[in-house]
């Protein structure tokens, strides 16, 4: 089973707060407050397994955007890290940093931290059952099937083109049964033929690379 908690967090220029919503998560964060006065560059979060197995947890925070994911986060926070294993009935702490963006001092500002807890499995094979398709018709957009029952995290995408390797999709998620578009930067077109690395997540934080030729 995959659980995602969501915890709100209230931000202004004086203080940051955190109220937990009503989740069934094993995976949790110590307190249900998290106070970030101004001027402060760090704040330390303490999360716990519960379980009596493994987890591979991934965070990102968004500032209400149901539809958020790693990728997409654009947000005045930075985790650290962002992507871990949790062995059993253990914790683990997180920083939580600001980067320094204006917010508005004469109302509170909203932002949302997101738990992804992945129940330990063998991924380490999960990014051979992965299938690639190069859009043709523009040559800047990759679609990624992800056939299994399990969301694959994904460290970041390099491809190879014209001699040079670029890296992209930094911190995507490839959702169970799903097809994901993933658009090459600016400038670059791809051509048949090109390799693409995946670089999947496994249970243990390591990265795990996959090669594929469009």
């Amino acid at each position: 089973m995959i659980l995602i908690a969501r915890q709100i967090i209230a931000c202004s220029m004086l203080l940051l707060t955190s109220v937990s919503l009503s989740v069934q998560a094993s995976v949790v964060m110590t307190g249900t407050r998290i106070i970030y006065p101004e001027g402060s560059r760090e704040k330390v979060l303490q999360l716990s397994n519960k379980d009596d197995h493994p987890n591979l947890v991934q965070l990102w925070m968004d500032d209400g955007n149901n539809q958020s994911s790693p990728s997409k986060s654009d947000v005045p926070f930075a985790l650290t890290p962002q992507i871990f294993r949790m062995e059993a009935n253990s914790g683990q702490v997180v920083r939580l940093t600001y980067i320094a963006r204006n917010l508005p001092k004469n109302r509170e500002s909203v932002f949302y931290l997101n738990f992804l807890q992945i129940p330990a499995l063998k991924a380490d094979t999960l990014g051979e059952k992965i299938s690639v398709t190069l859009d043709t018709t523009t040559g800047n957009k990759i679609k990624v099937h992800n056939p299994t029952g399990y969301y694959i995290s994904l460290r970041d995408a390099k491809i190879v083109s014209n001699g040079k390797t670029v890296s992209f999709a930094t911190s995507e998620m490839f959702a169970p049964d799903s097809t994901t578009d993933l658009a090459l930067p600016i400038g670059i077109k791809a051509k048949k033929g090109e390799l693409l690395i995946l670089n999947v997540v496994n249970d243990y934080g390591a990265t795990i690379p996959n090669n594929y030729y469009l």
